[in-house]
């Protein structure tokens, strides 16, 4: 488990077993955007995982040019998955 995932499954404890989770169930919005907000931290960070642990996509072969493609949905989709941890 990575500390992003600790921290997560330390903060939904705490939400499930105590008065909070009462209060906020009361303001469903805010219980939404909670939940939401979690589930997009850890989905990202397997995405973070993902690009630590493999191999960035070479560009080679017949259609050089169009293999770039690999490389730049390797690079942009780690930067979309920061982007986002930053917002949740």
């Amino acid at each position: 488990m990575n500390t992003i995932q600790i921290q997560m499954s330390k903060f939904r404890n705490l939400l499930n077993d105590s008065l909070l989770k009462y209060k906020l169930l009361n303001a469903t919005n805010n219980w939404y955007q909670i939940c939401s907000s979690m589930d997009c931290l850890e989905d990202t960070q397997l995405v973070i995982n993902y690009f630590v642990k493999s191999d960035f996509p070479k560009a080679e072969g017949k259609d050089f040019l169009f293999n770039y493609g690999g490389q730049y949905i390797y690079v942009y989709g780690l930067f979309q998955a920061l982007f986002l941890q930053q917002d949740a």
